[in-house]
């Protein structure tokens, strides 16, 4: 037996609205959780902060998951999704002014790395779910949803802007860990001293520096002998001059040693010669 039409209608109405009933639904836990962020942000409490921001990420999460499950809903009532958009529209606004009037107290808890990321996820998740609600509304309706759901989108990209290195900088940065000792000590004996690296090249380069000098002197002095000699002009020996040094010198010895042989010889005969006249003296001595 078929069920009368009526029946059937109401069941396809049913559906119709339950469909819809997802999508406005998924967007309205999502503005519950904005606004539950806030009073954490405005109360001011980072664990808090931290905590309801975590669960926003999820809230949205299980909205698009749920949207992706359901159905596509009629031209009529995907009409229904403006108030709840604009809802969520206003709720971002909201928080990301809080957040920022808040933002000195954040960076005095060193939580502006954390508030930043969790902005980011936050937007990521948003825009997925609204396009997932986007694909499940008629072709001719979509660009109206997007329109209205883009506003969301640009709260939150400027809180991400806000809330960046450059514009929120933590009171206290995270310190280093201190090296122990031994390792510290281990690290400087097996680094060289800059004082000694520079001394080293000071002095090498000083070395380099004197021993260039002592070659450009002793290449220049060389040089200059050299153009010495080259004015000078040669000694030239002409036959007319007469011997050389050392033949002259030996003429003049033999010459020297000849004269001493002939006066030599002239003392003996003058020495004969007197003994010859001495003589007859000693003879005519002895005669008286």
């Amino acid at each position: 037996m078929k069920p009368p039409i009526t029946t059937a209608i109401a069941f396809a109405a049913a559906t119709v609205y339950a469909q819809i009933d997802v999508l406005t639904g998924a967007l309205s836990n999502v503005s519950s959780s904005v606004e539950a962020l806030d009073k954490a942000t405005t109360d001011f409490n980072i664990d808090a902060i931290k905590t309801t921001a975590d669960s926003l990420i999820s809230t949205i999460a299980a909205g698009k998951d749920a949207v992706n499950a359901s159905q596509v809903v009629t031209l009529v009532d995907s009409l229904g999704l403006n108030g709840p958009v604009l809802l969520q529209n206003k709720d971002f606004e909201t928080l990301a002014a809080d957040l920022k009037t808040k933002r000195p107290d954040i960076e005095k808890a060193n939580a502006c790395s954390d508030v930043h990321s969790r902005i980011a996820t936050i937007n990521t998740g948003s825009l997925g779910l609204t396009e997932a609600i986007i694909a499940k509304v008629p072709q001719a309706a979509q660009p109206i949803v997007r329109q209205v759901a883009a506003g969301a989108s640009r709260v939150l990209n400027q809180a991400q802007y806000d809330f960046s290195e450059d514009n929120c900088k933590d009171s206290s940065p995270t310190a280093s860990p201190t090296p122990s000792p031994t390792a510290s000590s281990s690290a400087d004996s097996k680094q060289t001293p800059v004082g000694a690296i520079v001394g080293g090249v000071l002095g090498g380069v000083g070395v380099m520096a004197v021993i260039g000098l002592c070659v450009f002197l002793l290449l220049r002095r060389r040089r200059q002998q050299r153009l010495k000699q080259g004015r000078e002009p040669p000694v030239e020996l002409d036959a007319n001059d007469g011997p050389p040094p050392l033949l002259k010198d030996y003429k003049e010895e033999c010459a020297k040693a000849e004269r001493g042989g002939q006066e030599a010889e002239r003392g003996e005969m003058c020495a004969d010669s007197t003994a010859i006249h001495e003589a007859p003296e000693n003879a005519r001595y002895e005669l008286e």
